[in-house]
C-alpha cells in the first residue's frame, strides 16, 4: 500500500479473445460525500494510470501471455494534487515489480499478485458451492429460530 492508494492485482493466464487488462478505480462514499469529489479523484487516478502505468502493463501482458485485473482503491479522506497521485502510483508499481522479482509478495500491504488457486479458495465458484453447504446453513438458521 502506498497511501492514499491501495493497489491489488489479480493475474491469470490469458485466453483468446479476452481483454488483457481490466482496471478498477474505487473511491468510497465514506471519504467523499459528494459525487463531484469522488469523480474528481477517480479522474485523477485514471489520468495517472494512463500516463504512467498503462503501457508497462500492456507490454507485460503481451510478453508474458497474462491477463491482469488491477484495482486502485482510494483510502484518504482528502484530495491530493494530480502530480502527487501520479508519483504515488509509480511508487506502488515499483514496489509491485520488486516484490514479483524477489518472489516476496506482501499480502499485508495488498500489493502483488493473487494466484488463481488463492482466488478460488477465497471466492468459491458456483460449482464449488454445493447444496450440502446450503442445507447446513439453513439448518443453523432453523435451530436458532427454534430457540427464540
Amino acid at each position: 500500500m502506498v497511501y492514499p492508494v491501495r493497489v491489488t492485482i489479480l493475474e491469470e493466464d490469458a485466453t483468446e479473445g479476452e481483454q488483457p487488462i481490466q482496471v478498477l478505480f474505487s473511491v468510497s462514499k465514506r471519504h467523499f460525500k459528494h459525487a463531484v469529489d469522488r469523480n474528481r479523484v477517480k479522474r485523477q487516478l485514471r489520468e495517472a494510470y494512463r500516463l504512467n502505468i498503462m503501457h508497462a502493463l500492456e507490454h507485460y501482458c503481451l510478453c508474458e501471455g497474462k491477463k491482469i485485473a488491477v484495482a486502485f482503491l482510494w483510502l484518504a479522506a482528502k484530495q491530493y494534487r494530480t502530480e502527487e497521485i501520479a508519483a504515488r502510483l509509480r511508487k506502488a508499481m515499483v514496489k509491485i515489480s520488486s516484490a514479483e522479482k524477489s518472489g516476496k509478495v506482501s499480502s499485508k500491504e495488498n500489493i502483488g499478485k493473487v494466484s488463481s488457486k488463492e482466488k478460488s479458495e477465497k471466492f468459491p465458484s458456483k460449482e464449488n458451492i454445493g447444496k450440502d453447504s446450503f442445507k447446513e446453513n439453513s439448518e443453523e438458521v432453523s435451530s436458532t429460530e427454534k430457540r427464540g
